[in-house]
């Protein structure tokens, strides 16, 4: 016996009915989603920056863990926009990259926003100290077989070991290696506070990065700061152009003392 009832009371077409209408609701859903996703990445993100994303498989109950992701995403990028990292030194840099991988940020609000800006502001000159002592200790490497390198002092030119990584497998271009990225954030916008200019780095690259990233590189740079080349046993060159703002670096960090007052200016 046959019969077009799949469930009680409703026969195929109604079954039908209630599945196309079920997939236009999640259409509709998802479609809402993007378009907030969206929104979000329009506010939000920038050049370099990885997109937002809201995860494709939705699941009851899942949406307050989901929007604690997010979240620490908005955080980032926040944090990114506003240059907080970049004046870090890499330890307390590597912190807040820990708070926001262990999703441990507060709710975001206008009152935790401000206070974020207030902290950063209050914190500058003890950012900066830091920033410029560990700086100071990254390019005086001790035992370094390199006879340009010194340990009383930051040179006119450095020799970098292990700074570079070829892009691929088949090495058609090349990159900072991941671990030394943030040093040479600080150490350019360290100096270009020490020129009075500000935080100028406000993505996860340094100049010095992008330059090596775009197309065409041939392993010679340079930024407003450094000419620079690399090496394929991932070696970095690095030759001031701003001997002044050395000069005033290494009377800062010399003896590894600062004062607060003159790494404010």
């Amino acid at each position: 016996m046959t019969t077009t009832t799949l469930a009680p009371r409703l026969t195929i077409s109604e079954v039908v009915r209630v599945y196309e209408a079920a997939c236009a609701e999640i259409r509709e859903g998802y479609a809402r989603i993007a378009a907030a996703e969206q929104r979000l990445n329009d506010t939000f993100t920038m050049e370099h920056y990885a997109s937002i994303h809201v995860n494709n498989r939705v699941s009851f109950g899942s949406a307050e863990q989901e929007i604690l992701r997010i979240r620490h995403e908005v955080w980032g990028c926040l944090i990114g926009r506003l240059g907080v990292k970049g004046l870090m030194s890499v330890a307390r840099a590597k912190e807040l990259d820990r708070q926001i991988e262990k999703l441990e940020l507060p709710e975001i609000t206008e009152q935790s926003v401000a206070e974020l800006v207030r902290g950063f502001q209050s914190h500058l000159p003890e950012m900066l100290a830091e920033a410029v002592e560990e700086v100071f200790a990254w390019l005086r490497p001790r035992r370094s077989e390199y006879k340009r390198n010194s340990e009383l002092e930051v040179p006119e030119r450095i020799v970098l070991r292990h700074m570079v990584e070829p892009w691929s497998n088949i090495c058609t271009g090349w990159r900072v290696n991941y671990h030394h990225e943030q040093n040479l954030i600080a150490l350019e916008n360290v100096l270009h506070a020490l020129d009075g200019r500000g935080m100028v780095t406000k993505t996860h690259y340094s100049a010095i990065s992008n330059v090596i990233r775009a197309p065409g590189f041939d392993g010679k740079g340079e930024t407003d700061l450094f000419k620079f080349s690399v090496y394929k046993n991932g070696n970095m060159h690095l030759a001031a152009l701003r001997l002044d703002l050395i000069a005033k670096f290494n009377a800062i960090a010399g003896g590894r003392r600062l004062r607060p007052a003159t790494a404010a200016e």
